[in-house]
């Protein structure tokens, strides 16, 4: 694999002047083998980074770039990063609900700081991935294959401990989304952050395949563990 587009910087240290949106990627501190990933681009108003980015819920931040490796996307135009990231701070002006869950195909779609989830698709739900990948797909860019995807062993453990977790979260307030996140254990696809981030720096306008993606996440997890 050609590695020369992954190239993870610390803080802005990676930025060129033309780059004005990116993403970030980190491990959890409490446990290395999971991975976060959200959006960075630049404060209009004094040029320091911000992040926004889906935990618990879905967090604008200013200036929180430490610990985090940055890939800048490099095919994404000004005038489209523009776009996605007026989107990105309406959804922190109306401090955007989006439901967390591992149900997500495409299609949920994020208008004047609202999360519109896909009408077709119950218990439709994002991870901080597929939020990313949502919000690119809706302005035109298909980075992965969704369809070449796979459901492995390992995917399908996460799964099941996400929804874990969720579940004292969800019983409480939304029982019917939550029993529908837990219905879809093993039976749906995870997108990881780490294989997201590789794909983006790999794009060449083609939906990325997974193998291919899968190549380039160890990519982004070696140059990681390098900053």
């Amino acid at each position: 694999m050609n590695n020369h587009k992954i190239n993870l910087g610390k803080n802005l240290s990676s930025k060129k002047d033309d780059d004005s949106l990116g993403l970030i990627i980190r491990r959890a501190t409490a446990n290395p083998d999971q991975k976060h990933t959200g959006f960075v681009f630049l404060d209009n108003e004094n040029g320091k980074p911000m992040i926004a980015h889906l935990t618990n819920c879905y967090r604008l931040e200013k200036n929180k770039l430490r610990g985090y490796g940055v890939l800048w996307l490099g095919f994404i135009s000004e005038r489209n990063a523009a776009l996605i990231t007026a989107e990105l701070r309406m959804l922190g002006l109306r401090e955007a609900d989006m439901l967390n869950g591992i149900i997500n195909i495409g299609g949920t779609k994020f208008l004047g700081g609202v999360t519109v989830p896909n009408p077709s698709v119950q218990g439709d739900s994002l991870t901080c991935a597929t939020f990313i990948l949502c919000m690119l797909e809706q302005f035109g860019f298909k980075v992965i294959d969704r369809d070449s995807w796979k459901i492995t062993d390992e995917d399908t453990q996460w799964q099941a401990d996400m929804v874990k977790i969720l579940e004292p979260f969800l019983l409480k307030k939304l029982p019917e989304h939550y029993s529908l996140q837990k219905a879809a254990i093993g039976t749906v696809v995870r997108i990881r952050p780490e294989q997201l981030v590789g794909a983006c720096g790999i794009f060449d306008y083609a939906p990325v395949k997974y193998e291919a993606a899968c190549e380039a996440a160890e990519i982004v997890l070696e140059e990681l563990d390098k900053l």
